[in-house]
C-alpha cells in the first residue's frame, strides 16, 4: 500500500510523512501521530515492508481515533485492535471500501 499523502479523522486533517528515525521522548518508534502538528509519521525503514508498515499506519489512525472521539486508549489496546482488525480484513479479504459492505 503506497501511503496517502493525508488522512482525515473525524475534522482533523492529520499529514501522513516518511522520516528516518521516529522517536519519541524515551525510545525510537516505527511511527507515531503528533496531534498538535497534526502529523502521522511513519518509519522510513518499512518502507520495504508493506504489512508491517500498513500496520503501523492503522495504529496511528486509531491513535488518532481515539484523540478525536476522546476515548482513553493505552498503547497495549491499541496494539492489539490494529493486530486484529488487520489480521480479520486480511483473512476474508474485505474490501472496506466496497459499497455492497457499507
Amino acid at each position: 500500500m503506497k501511503l496517502p499523502n493525508e488522512i482525515q479523522i473525524g475534522s482533523r486533517h492529520y499529514k501522513v510523512l516518511s522520516q528516518e528515525r521516529v522517536q519519541s521522548e524515551t525510545e525510537v518508534l516505527w511511527g507515531k501521530i503528533v496531534h498538535d502538528l497534526g502529523q502521522i509519521v511513519i518509519d522510513e525503514k518499512l518502507d520495504g515492508n508493506e504489512a508491517l508498515r500498513t500496520e503501523v499506519l492503522f495504529h496511528e489512525i486509531l491513535h488518532g481515533i481515539c484523540e478525536v472521539w476522546g476515548v482513553n486508549c493505552d498503547e497495549y489496546p491499541i496494539r492489539a485492535l490494529a493486530s486484529g482488525i488487520l489480521d480479520t480484513v486480511r483473512r476474508n479479504g474485505l474490501d472496506l471500501l466496497n459499497e455492497d459492505l457499507v
